[in-house]
C-alpha cells in the first residue's frame, strides 16, 4: 500500500498571498542563502504526520472532524517577523500570528489529542502559531537578513478568518514541494 506524506494545516487565503509574496521578496532582496516558500504554499501547520498509509487516511479525516467539532471559525491577525531558534543562529524565517494564537493553540491541542488516540505519535516540539516563510541554507548574508527581520519585526500583513482545517498531501518535486488538499474539514 502506498504512503502519502501528510500534514494538517490552515491554508492561507488567496487574498493574502500578494502581501506574503511582497514580504518574501523584500526578505529575499538581502540575498541571504534561504530557500523561500512559494506564497501559494504558505500555511499554518497544526500537525505534521509524515508518511501515512493510504488506508489510514479516513482515520485521519475522522480524527480531524472530531477535533473541529464545536470549534468556531478563528479570526487571525498576521503580524511580526522572526526566526527560529533566534537571530544568532536562524534556521526558520517565520511570519507570526498575533490575534488568534490562543485559539489556534487550543485547536492544535484538539487535533493532536484526536490523532494520538488514533495511534499517531505526539508532536515532540511545543506548538507555536506561525507561518514558515523560508529555511536557512547557509550563513551568507545572514546578518543583513537578521537586520531586516529586526526592522520589520512588527510588520502587519493582514487578517483572515480560518473556517476550516485541511488534511494536506505533500509531494516533493525538483522545483519544490507541491501541496494538495485531500480533505477540508469545516470549523463549526
Amino acid at each position: 500500500m502506498a504512503a502519502v506524506r501528510t500534514f494538517i494545516a490552515i491554508r492561507l487565503h488567496d487574498s493574502l498571498q500578494n502581501a506574503v509574496s511582497e514580504i518574501i521578496d523584500k526578505l529575499a532582496s538581502t540575498n541571504a542563502k534561504v530557500k523561500w516558500v512559494e506564497p501559494e504554499n504558505v500555511h499554518l501547520t497544526l500537525k505534521f504526520l509524515g508518511n501515512v498509509e493510504e488506508e489510514r487516511l479516513p482515520e485521519v479525516y475522522e480524527a480531524c472532524e472530531r477535533a473541529a467539532k464545536g470549534v468556531a471559525p478563528i479570526d487571525i491577525e498576521m503580524r511580526a517577523l522572526g526566526c527560529f531558534p533566534d537571530t544568532k543562529s536562524p534556521r526558520i524565517v517565520w511570519l507570526g500570528i498575533e490575534r488568534g494564537a490562543d485559539a489556534l493553540k487550543r485547536l492544535q491541542e484538539r487535533v493532536e489529542s484526536e490523532l494520538r488516540a488514533t495511534g499517531f505519535p505526539k508532536e515532540d516540539k511545543p506548538f507555536r502559531a506561525h507561518l514558515t516563510l523560508g529555511r536557512v541554507k547557509g550563513k551568507q548574508k545572514l546578518a543583513a537578513l537578521c537586520r531586516l527581520l529586526e526592522e520589520k519585526r512588527n510588520v502587519f500583513v493582514g487578517t483572515m478568518r480560518a473556517e476550516k482545517i485541511s488534511v494536506m498531501k505533500s509531494k516533493t518535486m525538483p522545483a519544490g514541494p507541491v501541496y494538495t488538499e485531500l480533505q477540508a474539514i469545516p470549523l463549526a
